[in-house]
């Protein structure tokens, strides 16, 4: 302490009275206000972290934080900043220049440390209570203590300005993940062992619950859990010691030490979650002498039930001097939100109907920018989160060119603390993330990597475990399945904002509620979308209209607040007076972003003081309203400019250029290449002003409006399109070739700079890397996107740089099944390339329309397209396009019976992949020659080489091909009669391909079928058959949809039932006829199916059955089945005979 007292030290609008306490990290002083001369409490850094950058980092993230929290239980911070020199040589130099200070509302009671202990059970649980009140706040919205300690829970009294505890000291506790660090931050005797070891990506809110669990522990002992007067020893008896027996020095339930027991458990995931799970538990003990509820020990909580409201007391109003005491940081406050009431009602019901039915539903937000969809959106998500009803998980999307920060697989990142690491360490996270839910298979491990980050060629060539999607479902099966697993413990909400923007959201979205048929999750698409911005986005708004015609999908219109919502907004919350409080809401006409980023800017000039009731312009000070939220943002953006200097402005722009949320690497380096400022201080100016938000990586605009309006100064100014050449160069220079998304990336923001003709190529190649990773709806965006290119050029549609792009978009049109649309713009490029003379381009568009036709069933066109293609293609050495033709033409020989000619076709096929080290497609080949093997009944061969198949399956890292080889595995069995393993093998294919969706789902129940008709157990094979029936029908699968209609001829003739014999004899030989599919799985069925029917004595219905039966096994070429079915139709007309 000083030695004598000091006159009062003034910094900015504070003087400082003198010490009152002394912490880790500095010296707390008492001071006041000097305009409102309310009482402060300001701490002072020390020197020695005041020296340390990193330190000082975290020391404003707790600022930033703690300022973002509006609850009773929190303290509140009023200003920060570092010492000036004039204080420092006020204070004879004990304040050192430069070192940060911390200014909050004073606590005039000391700390939970310095009182005695609660006296009864009522009084401890009602603190207990209140802390958990206070953390489930913080937690809802992003921020964990990391140091809940008596000596950071203050105690305000009566004459306070806001009386009862609060918790304080976030900044310490928040360096570790701020700073990234390894090493251990926090109070021993408090701390848990994911904090004593320095791993932050493992902390979460059951961090804090940890620490409160020592505190609890403490409070109804007087001892603490683990304690040793070597720090060391404490630390180690947190990673190994129990707790001791608890011998408290109150009544208390017996229930509380399990509730204790379960705060203290040394595994996070066998610890309470959250907040809102340990305070239920705590209020259902009872009182000491009532019956209490033991909580079991190590095992996973799955929450509290849903409270049936949303609402809660109300937060006691801040006095507008508290408020004005506060004013430098009231940017980074949250404005509590005002009305919204049925909006906010409707969402709740959609939550509880999930929660009650176990089903995912869907919420859509719609209306025009700044009504305020996105904060009823994150109030909401906040709110389930705080009460423990749901676990949330957030994206964003904006207009701006993808980058690294949107979308479903950047939230999932966020959520298992995945972003900042590489390809193998995401894969240690993600297998410990995954084990931790039970989940121990590799390949779910491979699959979620591949989504979070995508295997470039280098990872390939340097032997990664890669993940090849088959289907734009298949990958969305890998995001779904993690919410499942997050859903085990309570609801999932999803909160997709922005989705105008979100064309892969918005299919995962509806993904996600297609599955609900046949596996259910409890989880809520809670997500917003712009009317307007739709108009010019036709992809994203055909899947929005798909949304809005389910009944599982509720929709809510968010128009302008109401009258009396938009005055309490402005008096009660905003806080202004008279004149100006009612020019205001006549000026911003019901929209709540306008009005409160209005009063954001007269903060951010200082023309505010504080009145007799709220606050007023400053005396001398002439009013200005912008006519409109641009001109409002406009006005902002050049006030932070002239804060920052004008260097600030391109470095803003950049950001605007490269999407809403900002990656500090890859905005350093476009800096660099435009040779603007280095901008760390317009980070600190944007989100003290409450125009940015931090993130892990680096920063976001907080509204994707004020990124559009920095995007439109720019294009008034002529800045945009030199900016973006320059965010092309970074992305190139900073991303390795080959690396996915990288391509795309260059191509658009060479379209925003306006190098039409450069970015044709990226885009082209950037759309073929969509197609190769089953986003065919991407690759059409960015298709639409090089036609407008090319049209800008004044491109005639007959050049042949139209053609290479035609069969890229065919390729996709056919891939999402609008075979038509493929047809009409591959003969295009065919007939470009015909023109224009270009063998190469001519044969691969013909490859393209043999596809085409072979799935179409227009079997002898396509045959001819793979013809001509091979003549094209003469001479010019093997290339994929050739190998493609033996595969293509080889199949149809298949499908047509043509057994001898398809094998020779395929070994080719195959022998030319291996040359030339296709390897997907030698893996089709093995997979497709094993079956021709097995239909010849070479069954030893067809096991061979069905097994080569799931090796190269591997190697690639099919996982749809790996299924459909193990399925084809168990087709050896059955053909063998080993029942038994035949179902085994099956079953496993099932488990797989249930997985990763599809219609293989139903191919693998359809064998299973199989399994049980060649059993005789026809009642069980109708039900599952009649399940298949049902998917295909509803996928409208033809042939596969044929052959399921006479598998079911042996259980209906089982069953005497005629009437559904005879309709599915019709239906499954019309599409028969349709399909000419030969496979030895109709035959048999149709053989069986005579075998029933001739015992129920329908001798027609056994000779039609018999007949496709025949046919099935001539084109084969099977001759001993030949013979039976000979045999059989003789016993058919013996047995006709008598009745003749």
């Amino acid at each position: 302490m000083l030695s004598e007292p000091l006159p009062p030290i003034q910094i900015g609008q504070f003087e400082l009275f003198e010490p009152i306490g002394r912490g880790g990290m500095g010296i707390v002083w008492f001071g006041h206000h000097v305009e409102q001369m309310m009482p402060v409490a300001i701490k002072v850094i020390g020197a020695d972290y005041a020296n340390n950058p990193l330190f000082v980092e975290a020391f404003e993230a707790e600022v930033q934080a703690v300022a973002r929290l509006h609850h009773p239980g929190i303290v509140m911070v009023m200003d920060y900043g570092t010492i000036p020199e004039s204080a420092s040589e006020q204070s004879g130099g004990v304040l050192k220049a430069g070192n940060p200070y911390l200014v909050m509302e004073m606590a005039s009671e000391g700390t939970l440390e310095d009182l005695y202990a609660p006296r009864q059970w009522a009084d401890l649980r009602a603190l207990l209570l209140e802390i958990l009140d206070a953390l489930g706040h913080a937690h809802a919205r992003g921020v964990i203590h990391r140091d809940v300690k008596p000596a950071n829970i203050l105690m305000c009294g009566k004459n306070d300005q806001r009386p009862g505890l609060k918790l304080s000291d976030f900044g310490l506790a928040a360096a570790g993940e701020r700073m990234h660090s390894e090493k251990m931050t926090g109070t021993p005797a408090f701390m848990p062992p994911e904090l004593c070891d320095g791993q932050w990506r493992d902390h979460g809110p059951w961090t804090d619950l940890y620490s409160l669990g020592c505190v609890a522990f403490a409070m109804a002992t007087g001892n603490l859990p683990f304690d040793d007067s070597n720090p060391m020893q404490v630390v180690l008896k947190q990673f190994t010691a129990d707790p001791p027996k608890l011998e408290p020095r109150l009544a208390v339930p017996a229930g509380f030490e399990g509730w204790l027991q379960r705060l203290l458990a040394k595994a996070p995931k066998d610890r309470f979650r959250w907040a809102a799970d340990a305070a239920f538990e705590l209020q259902r003990l009872g009182e000491p002498a009532s019956k209490t509820i033991s909580l079991p020990t190590g095992l996973r909580f799955k929450g509290p039930p849903l409270p049936t409201t949303w609402k809660r007391s109300e937060t006691p109003k801040s006095p507008p001097q508290m408020i004005g005491v506060g004013l430098g940081l009231y940017g980074l406050r949250s404005i509590p939100l005002v009305g919204r009431e049925q909006e906010r009602e409707r969402i709740w019901t959609e939550l509880k109907a999930v929660y009650a039915s176990g089903r995912a539903r869907a919420v859509l937000l719609r209306g025009e920018p700044g009504t305020g969809k996105s904060r009823v959106a994150e109030w909401m998500a906040d709110r389930a989160h705080e009460l423990g009803a749901a676990s949330t998980l957030r994206a964003s999307h904006s207009a701006a060119v993808a980058g690294r920060g949107e979308g479903v697989p950047r939230m999932i990142s966020v959520a298992i603390r995945t972003l900042g690491l590489n390809r193998v360490e995401t894969r240690v996270r993600v297998a410990h993330t995954l084990r931790n839910y039970g989940i121990t298979e590799e390949y779910d491990y491979d699959a979620l990597t591949e989504l979070l980050v995508p295997a470039t060629p280098d990872d390939i060539a340097a032997g990664a475990r890669v993940v090849r999607f088959a289907s734009p479902e298949e990958r969305h099966t890998v995001a779904r399945r993690f919410l499942e697993l997050l859903a085990k413990e309570r609801p999932v909400l999803v909160l997709l904002d922005d989705v105008q923007w979100g064309l892969d959201s918005l299919a995962f979205a509806k993904h996600l509620l297609d599955a609900q048929t046949r596996i259910e999750s409890p989880v809520l698409v809670l997500a917003t979308v712009r009317d307007n911005a739709l108009q010019h986005r036709p992809l994203e708004q055909a899947l929005v209209q798909e949304l809005l015609e389910r009944d599982d999908v509720a929709v809510i219109d968010v128009g302008p607040m109401s009258s009396e919502d938009h005055q309490a907004l402005i008096h009660e919350l905003l806080m202004l007076e008279g004149d100006v409080a009612n020019q205001v809401r006549e000026r911003t006409a019901g929209n709540p972003l306008f009005a409160v980023q209005l009063v954001g800017d007269w903060v951010q000039r200082g023309v505010l003081e504080v009145g007799a009731n709220g606050f007023k312009l400053r005396e001398g000070t002439k009013l200005h309203i912008p006519d409109d939220i641009h001109d409002l943002w406009s006005k902002r953006i050049e006030q932070l400019i002239e804060d920052v200097g004008g260097g600030g402005r391109m470095a803003l722009e950049i950001a605007a250029a490269l999407g809403r949320e900002v990656h500090t690497d890859e905005w350093l380096l476009t800096c660099e290449h435009a040779g603007a400022t280095r901008p760390d201080d317009l980070v600190h100016k944007l989100i003290a002003t409450g125009m940015g938000v931090p993130t892990p990586d680096g920063w976001a605009f907080k509204h994707g409006m004020l990124r559009e309006s920095v995007q439109r100064l720019s294009v008034e100014n002529d800045r945009w399109r030199r900016l973006n050449r320059d965010c092309a160069k970074m992305v190139s220079s900073l991303h390795a070739e080959g690396q996915p998304g990288r391509e795309e990336r260059i191509g658009r923001h060479l379209i925003e700079a306006g190098e039409l003709r450069t970015s044709l190529k990226p885009l082209l190649t950037g759309a073929a890397e969509r197609n190769a990773h089953s986003e065919y709806k991407q690759a059409l965006e960015l298709l639409a996107i090089r036609r407008e290119a090319l049209g800008g050029l004044r491109v005639p549609r007959q050049h042949l740089v139209w053609s290479a792009g035609l069969i890229v978009e065919g390729v996709a049109h056919r891939l999402v099944g609008e075979l038509d649309r493929a047809v009409e713009l591959t003969e295009e490029a065919a007939a470009i390339a015909r023109a224009c003379g270009d063998a190469q381009t001519l044969g691969e568009a013909l490859v393209s329309l043999g596809h085409l036709a072979k799935e179409s069933g227009e079997l002898a066109k396509a045959t001819d397209y793979y013809r001509k293609a091979l003549e094209d293609f003469e001479g010019s050495g093997e290339n994929k396009c050739q190998v493609d033709c033996y595969w293509g033409l080889g199949v149809i020989a298949l499908s047509k019976g043509e057994i001898a000619e398809a094998r020779s076709l395929l070994e080719k096929a195959r022998s030319s992949s291996e040359k030339m080290g296709y390897a997907l497609l030698i893996a089709d080949s093995y997979h497709q020659l094993g079956g021709i093997a097995r239909m010849m009944g070479e069954l030893d061969e067809a096991e061979y080489l069905v097994e080569q198949g799931r090796l190269a399956y591997e190697r690639v890292g099919n996982r749809t091909g790996v299924a459909n080889c193990i399925n084809g595995l168990a087709e050896v069995k059955r053909f063998r009669g080993e029942l038994t393993q035949a179902e085994r093998g099956y079953r496993e294919a099932l488990a797989i391909h249930e997985t990763l969706g599809g219609l293989y789902v139903s191919i693998c129940e359809a064998n299973l079928a199989l399994v049980l008709l060649e059993r005789g157990e026809f009642e069980e094979a109708n039900v599952l058959l009649d399940r298949v029936r049902i998917e295909l029908e509803r996928q409208r699968s033809k042939a596969l949809l044929g052959m399921v209609y006479l598998m079911l001829l042996p259980c209906c003739a089982n069953r005497g039932d005629a009437a559904r014999y005879d309709k599915y004899f019709v239906l499954g030989s019309k599409l028969l006829l349709e399909s000419k599919m030969v496979d030895p799985d109709i035959a048999f069925p149709a053989l069986l199916a005579t075998k029933q029917a001739l015992e129920r004595g329908w001798f027609e219905r056994a000779k039609q059955a018999l007949s496709i039966s025949e046919q099935q096994f001539r084109a084969i070429g099977t001759v001993e089945r030949l013979k039976e079915v000979a045999a059989l139709f003789e016993l058919i007309e013996q047995r006709q005979r008598p009745t003749e």
